[in-house]
């Protein structure tokens, strides 16, 4: 039985104390699990020896998921140490790349996710500091793998957070996308710097995400690139307050015409190929076809989940408090109504 079944069946299997739909941990991948095991008990010649067992991109990714393991389980702040150790013993781009993902993750903490006028002025010196740091890593994480668009995507990130020129934006694209042109994530930093929250606009955020899919092989996650963009368009309602046009947002049929062309293009190809990016599409194009009214798609889009989910973008859907807290539960719900069924 998948574990999108079990899910179903667990929806009406008694009491339970928790979601049915489990928060996707990177700690249950076998690579992260061991990275995370050589980082903390500070092997790290046996961690660089798994980490270049896998390929390029994966080893990148699995750096990145150690990061959101330690971060969650030493709070009490230790754990960018280790990161910044491993970087001064190996100068590796998956060392230097880690500990600039590293500080990202610890300046966010520090100021959290609010609006500018709701930060703690105190949190504002230690981002600004993290943040910085962070450029500084992520530039030699660049340097000493110059082939790797990962860092890349970081420094974009970075950028934006600091505030950077637009032209320093566009160069750091331009070398990305010299190394993968249709980097999903890349492309994913790139369109944040464009939203209106950052000084862009809404529309250079959808012109720039249909366009970016230009040449790109069929079943190429940038395809989807325009949901994300939908994305931010639909909260940005839920965000002035206006909860009737954010529920109504993908029910729009020109809106729910492009996302089901992209989900075509992308997730709901026949022949698509997932990666460590997959999970992503699925979370965001179940959301939306939820929000659309398309139940086959949901269930489809739900499938693929494969009863886990990612906070992003179910943490909007929330309709009571137990769902604020997991979101899991949102999920459950959706999961029923798209089955058509009732109880929860």
């Amino acid at each position: 039985m998948s574990a999108f079944l079990s899910t179903i069946v667990n929806l009406f299997g008694g009491v339970r104390r928790g979601p049915a739909t489990g928060r996707f941990d990177p700690a249950t991948l076998p690579e992260v699990a061991a990275a995370v095991s050589a980082l903390s008990n500070r092997r790290f010649g046996d961690l660089n020896a798994r980490l270049s067992e896998l390929p390029d991109a994966s080893r990148f990714r699995t750096v990145e998921r150690t990061i959101g393991v330690l971060s969650r389980n030493q709070t009490d702040g230790n754990w960018l140490d280790l990161y910044e150790t491993w970087a001064r013993m190996t100068e590796s781009g998956e060392s230097l790349h880690g500990l600039g993902i590293a500080h990202v993750v610890s300046g966010w903490a520090i100021r959290g996710r609010g609006w500018g006028e709701t930060i703690d002025k105190s949190a504002v010196e230690p981002f600004l500091q993290h943040f910085q740091a962070a450029e500084t890593a992520l530039a030699r994480a660049h340097q000493a793998s110059p082939n790797i668009a990962a860092p890349l995507a970081g420094a974009i990130s970075c950028a934006c957070a600091l505030q950077a020129p637009r032209k320093k934006i566009d160069t750091l694209f331009k070398t990305l996308t010299g190394i993968d042109p249709h980097h999903y994530c890349g492309h994913r930093e790139m369109l944040e710097t464009l939203k209106k929250k950052w000084g862009g606009s809404d529309e250079e955020m959808f012109v720039f995400a249909r366009t970016a899919p230009e040449n790109a092989q069929p079943g190429k996650n940038v395809y989807a690139l325009v949901l994300d963009a939908h994305w931010e368009a639909r909260n940005a309602y839920g965000w002035g307050n206006d909860d009737a046009a954010a529920d109504a947002y993908f029910k729009d049929s020109t809106v729910r015409e492009e996302i089901v062309a992209a989900w075509r293009k992308t997730a709901g190809r026949p022949d698509y190929r997932e990666d460590e990016d997959s999970q992503i599409l699925y979370n965001l194009f179940a959301a939306a076809f939820y929000l659309a009214g398309d139940k086959p798609r949901t269930r489809d889009a739900l499938e693929k989940m494969n009863g886990l989910y990612l906070d992003e973008p179910w943490e909007t859907l929330a309709t009571s408090q137990r769902e604020s807290y997991d979101p899991g539960f949102i999920v459950d719900r959706i999961t029923r109504e798209s089955m058509g069924l009732a109880g929860g």
